[in-house]
């Protein structure tokens, strides 16, 4: 299953907006300073903080598990959008 994950993401079946989303989602777990802007969101908000969860190569089923925490966190991750062109260009739009 690994495998067939693994092509369909090089052959571009995966549409773009998962492929934008893994490189944002990379981003801001590279960064420091947006990691403590997103833990700084959670605080204000009173919610328990949940750190984007990124995809792993090995395992297919973590596309699904990026995807879904980034669904359930995406006000948060919205806010850093203005904080970083990077992320502006590499955020999925509506349409996506």
């Amino acid at each position: 299953m690994n495998l067939i994950v693994e092509v369909a993401l090089s052959t571009g079946i995966i549409s773009e907006s998962v492929k934008k989303l893994r490189i944002f989602i990379s981003i801001v777990r590279n960064s420091s300073k947006q990691m403590d802007k997103l833990k700084e969101y959670f605080k204000i908000e009173n919610v328990p903080f949940k750190m984007p969860l990124s995809d792993c190569i090995t395992r297919w089923n973590y596309i699904y598990y990026m995807i879904d925490r980034a669904l359930k966190i995406k006000g948060f991750l919205v806010h850093l959008i203005s904080n970083l062109l990077s992320l502006t260009n590499n955020w999925p739009n509506e349409e996506e």
